[in-house]
């Protein structure tokens, strides 16, 4: 049976995958931080986050984001918060939770049989920039395709718009187990053949063509596919057209 501990974790395994991922590939640990800081995390979940992305021993840790490093509004030290990091996270990242077989919640859909990521699309590239083209409402909105079909909105544009798109597949594409990444919502589209699932992420979009599933799919085999391809892109992260609209933000 899953204690209360194992619980907890679980609800936060997505940020604590991320979190491992980042620190192996070599993001300062007060980037980490400010961005669960920022992402609404308080002192006691980026504490839990760091010490089971980390392993690092709670008095440890406690020091790092409760002590002279950091206080109620984030950072206050960024050199000396990755220098005592370094001293304290051990080398050798934790295993990930492992889910048992009697929980009915969770469904990492990558497992599912059916869902076939890796096969080729039959539409171009200008076929999914003319689909989210039809799809992306606003003139004012600019977005982001990735190779696999997923498409990412910019609500709050940055000066560097493929750059922000990479950070947020990068955090929030992959799929992983027990987590809200598993959830999806499939939209049929008018005026254009095919479908667009939605996610726990409500700027990033997956385009589904009728071709990529059997006739008369149903929304699970669909939203299976979509998320599939998402987690790719979150993983491969390579970026195929950028429509920036600069000229109509001007």
């Amino acid at each position: 049976m899953r204690n209360e501990y194992d619980e907890h974790r679980l609800a936060l395994n997505s940020e604590i995958e991320w979190v491992k991922s980042q620190l192996d590939a070599g993001v300062q640990p007060s980037a980490i931080a400010n961005r669960l800081h920022a992402d609404g995390h308080g002192l006691i979940g980026l504490m839990s986050i760091i010490m089971n992305a980390t392993g690092a021993g709670l008095a440890s840790v406690k020091s790092l984001i409760g002590g002279q490093y950091w206080k109620d509004r984030g950072m206050t030290n960024v050199q000396e918060f990755d220098r005592y990091a370094a001293e304290i996270f051990p080398a050798e990242r934790p295993a990930a939770i492992k889910l048992t077989s009697s929980s009915s919640t969770s469904r990492n859909y990558m497992d599912q049989p059916g869902v076939s990521p890796d096969q080729a699309m039959d539409y171009s590239n200008d076929d999914l920039v003319t689909v989210y083209r039809k799809t992306v409402i606003g003139k004012l909105k600019p977005w982001v395709l990735f190779n696999n079909g997923t498409c990412v909105t910019l609500m709050n544009p940055e000066s560097d718009l493929q750059n922000q798109a990479i950070q947020i597949l990068f955090k929030y594409g992959p799929l992983y187990p027990a987590t809200g990444s598993n959830e999806f919502a499939v939209r049929r589209m008018s005026g254009y053949p095919g479908y667009m699932v939605h996610g726990h992420h409500p700027d990033i979009l997956v385009y589904v063509s009728p071709a990529d599933v059997e006739k008369n799919a149903d929304d699970v085999t669909i939203g299976k596919f979509g998320l599939a391809r998402r987690d790719k892109d979150g993983r491969e992260l390579h970026v195929i057209h950028v429509e920036d609209k600069l000229s109509a933000r001007i």
